[in-house]
């Protein structure tokens, strides 16, 4: 069994952003089969950051810059053809 993570930190940033007014989502993450995590999704301005923190003392950032692009005629069935020639091209 993994030793649980460190509290700490996780406190230490959402009290941050709750002072300075920075807007995030928390939700439970399963990494892997024997990982688990905290997910802090931060919104800010034009990036969306994602801060993981695992029960193996790992903390892990993902930073994204949003292009603000709208793309006419997305449905969901296009998004899943994208991804399934993705799939292909992987493989």
């Amino acid at each position: 069994m993994a030793e649980p993570f460190n509290a700490t930190e996780l406190m230490e940033l959402l009290r941050g952003l709750e002072q300075r007014g920075i807007a995030y989502e928390v939700e439970y993450r399963r990494a892997t089969d024997i990982v688990d995590g905290i997910a802090v999704r931060i919104l800010f301005g034009v990036q969306v950051w994602e801060v993981g923190f695992y029960d193996n003392n790992l903390i892990e950032v993902l930073r994204f810059t949003l292009e603000g692009d709208v793309e006419p005629g997305v449905t969901a069935a296009s998004l899943l053809a994208e991804l399934d020639v993705d799939s292909q091209e992987e493989h």
